[in-house]
């Protein structure tokens, strides 16, 4: 997983060295930065397939990502550093880690790829070895080079995206039509949905059950999808379900709102783990909108499952999910009056004695946790 994650000049992020967990739940005011910090694996995912040019280009410039803009700041650094997993036979304290650094300088408008590297730490021994990657002006080199561990790190960022299911409008891609065939990895905002859970029912009967099983806890007349090349759109396949007892095909724009997003976020969570496509660090922004309390409950279950073989990073503003997870579990962002943003944790142990009597969330809306919403 990602261990750690250094961050300068980037948006409200001035210079923090962020830990991660295994689960990490992102919660803070509106303003604070959780946008900010979940923006760089979009960031990530451009600069891995050498596409960081036109997403810079379309997001206004360099300057709109520089702490400050440009009177403030001319560079942005990231490294990020990689747990290793330790095989059986060698002791557990033998911790290794993979790393991966980049740096781009900003000449006004312009900027360049520096000081791009991979490498190897090993702790318990006090060695590191780094090797350069040769970049290509404003395109990472990550992909291209020939470097020992760069192959490890492009394919762990390659497969990195944001999740967030808030188009469900009536022309959201995922209501309509999709290339059949268009299944190898379910998009960021599920666009392809009804192609992908078509596949997992060729390919993975058992994780598509899962999916159903967890959509009818929420969705108690739900029965199971139609998932059939779409008689006016050849080729393409469109998401359709059926309620129990009865026949009738169901379209994405007669479900509501929240149920789409659940089965969107359902079909995330509950990936099996060695699918070749899956991230291992799946990104989720703000998975609560538009779900009930009930549905809140069990979307907490799929991720504390998910926890088993994959790291999550989610940003919520839900009191009523951080209220099924652990202290350790929160990621506390705020911002200083200087306009940056920090990160900071509270251990559990901190919390104990509040804990007989209060929920997570109570003390997060009495601001003790800080980053009172």
């Amino acid at each position: 997983m990602l261990e750690e994650v250094t961050i300068e000049n980037f948006k409200s992020i001035r210079a923090q060295t962020v830990k991660l967990n295994q689960l990490n739940l992102l919660i803070g005011q509106n303003g604070a930065g959780k946008s900010n910090f979940i923006s760089l694996f979009r960031f990530l995912e451009r600069l891995s397939e050498q596409q960081l040019a036109a997403y810079i280009f379309k997001a206004g410039g360099i300057g709109s990502f520089l702490f400050g803009g440009f009177e403030h700041s001319d560079f942005i650094r990231v490294e990020m550093n990689f747990a290793v997993p330790t095989p059986r036979s060698r002791p557990l304290l033998e911790h290794n880690s993979n790393t991966y650094m980049f740096g781009i300088q900003a000449n006004g408008e312009d900027y360049r790829f520096g000081g791009e590297t991979v490498g190897y730490r090993q702790i318990q021994k006090n060695s590191h070895r780094k090797e350069h990657i040769l970049t290509s002006g404003k395109e990472s080199g990550l992909k291209k080079s020939t470097a020992l561990y760069a192959t490890y790190v492009y394919h762990y960022i390659r497969k990195l995206k944001v999740f967030h299911f808030h188009d469900t409008s009536d022309n959201a891609p995922v209501k309509l039509p999709q290339p059949i065939d268009d299944s190898e990895t379910l998009y960021g905002e599920a666009q392809n949905l009804a192609p992908f859970l078509f596949m997992l029912r060729q390919n993975q009967a058992d994780t598509y059950f899962r999916i159903v099983e967890a959509v009818r806890l929420v969705y108690p007349d739900f029965h199971d999808f139609v998932l059939e090349e779409s008689t006016l759109a050849k080729g393409k396949i469109a998401l359709r379900w059926t309620e129990q007892g009865g026949n009738r095909a169901f379209s994405a724009r007669q479900i509501s709102d929240g149920t789409l997003r659940f089965i969107c976020l359902a079909t995330v969570l509950l990936q099996p783990p060695g699918v070749p496509y899956m991230p291992e660090t799946l990104v989720i922004d703000e998975p609560e909108l538009g779900l009930h309390p009930f549905a809140l409950h069990v979307l907490a279950e799929l991720i504390t499952k998910a926890t088993l073989h994959r790291q999550l990073i989610i940003a919520t503003q839900s009191v009523n999910l951080i209220n099924h997870f652990r202290p350790d579990d929160l990621l506390i962002v705020r911002r200083t009056r200087d306009g940056e943003t920090e990160f900071s944790r509270k251990p559990d142990v901190e919390l104990a004695e509040w804990l007989d009597e209060y929920t997570l969330g109570q003390l997060w809306e009495m601001n003790f946790l800080g980053g009172k919403p």
